[in-house]
């Protein structure tokens, strides 16, 4: 996707390195944003270079970061570990409707990319409805950068995949989101999540534990772009990505309203210039 002057982080803040620790429940910003209020480094995510990254969904209200810790995550296609005592989050070693999670990633990102920027809910700020491109059991949710509140209404028996923090790197994309190579394009999509410094994920209330766990990477996938698409902005194109980052897969939730909130904050592998966080709250109405 193309960004109008500097980066094209899918949504982002940019933050000083000096993130606190999550468990205080603040972070310490410095926000590039112009006298309304908007990111000025925000067209889909900047301008200028075109680069992805996706995270969170969530609450409202403000609650207490899980504090990442990374680098240190490993980053798996076959992310391990039992349910982390989350019940309604199915364990990162799970299968759903025959898909792991690094699959059901991938997907993520092939729905994210076949929407054009105007009908893309990352590029318009949650603006687009929740509903575009969505099929099937499983429904994808986005966030966007600063503080943004969605609002969504999904049919009854839908789960819910989305990424709290992630990145890709594809051969369509301009450094530092290009990779000529699959390795090169894996290990670019690292080198973000490796920087990632607080992860939180909130959902009615409730904080899900042990994030850490839920971090898997995709394999090199081909991918196909629209016109006025999100990575360079023209199109119809094709090419091949790799991603990494944190994902939750939520089984249905019960008939009613629910909130989720998700934080996310990496440093990237050029900071300042390459770190961004993420702060999105879901209020979302399941159907009976």
């Amino acid at each position: 996707m193309a960004m109008p002057d500097g980066w094209r982080k899918r949504d982002h803040e940019v933050v000083d390195g000096n993130t606190r620790d999550g468990n205080s429940g603040t972070r310490v910003t410095a926000e590039s944003r112009d006298g309304n209020g908007r990111d000025t480094m925000t067209n889909r995510f900047s301008n200028q270079i075109t680069g992805y990254l996706l995270v969170g969904v969530a609450i409202l209200g403000l609650v207490p970061s899980l504090r990442a810790n990374v680098p240190g995550g490993k980053a798996s296609q076959n992310a391990s570990g039992g349910n982390q005592n989350n019940p309604g989050v199915l364990p990162p070693r799970s299968s759903f409707h025959g898909n792991t999670y690094s699959q059901w990633s991938e997907k993520w990102w092939l729905w994210d990319f076949s929407l054009p920027v105007n009908e893309n809910p990352t590029t318009t700020n949650g603006a687009a409805p929740c509903t575009n491109g969505q099929t099937d059991h499983v429904w994808f949710l986005v966030g966007v950068g600063g503080t943004t509140t969605i609002n969504c209404t999904a049919p009854p028996g839908t789960a819910l995949f989305f990424p709290i923090i992630d990145v890709e790197c594809s051969s369509l994309e301009p450094f530092p989101f290009h990779g000529g190579t699959a390795e090169e394009r894996s290990a670019c999509a690292k080198s973000f999540i490796d920087a990632v410094t607080d992860l939180a994920v909130i959902i009615d209330g409730k904080a899900i534990h042990n994030l850490t766990a839920y971090r898997v990477q995709s394999g090199d996938f081909d991918f196909t772009v629209p016109a006025d698409n999100i990575l360079t902005g023209g199109g119809p194109d094709s090419g091949q990505s790799s991603a990494d980052g944190y994902y939750l897969l939520l089984a249905p939730l019960s008939a009613g309203t629910h909130t989720i909130r998700i934080v996310g904050a990496t440093n990237g592998p050029f900071p300042p210039l390459t770190a961004f966080s993420i702060d999105t709250t879901y209020v979302l109405t399941v159907g009976r």
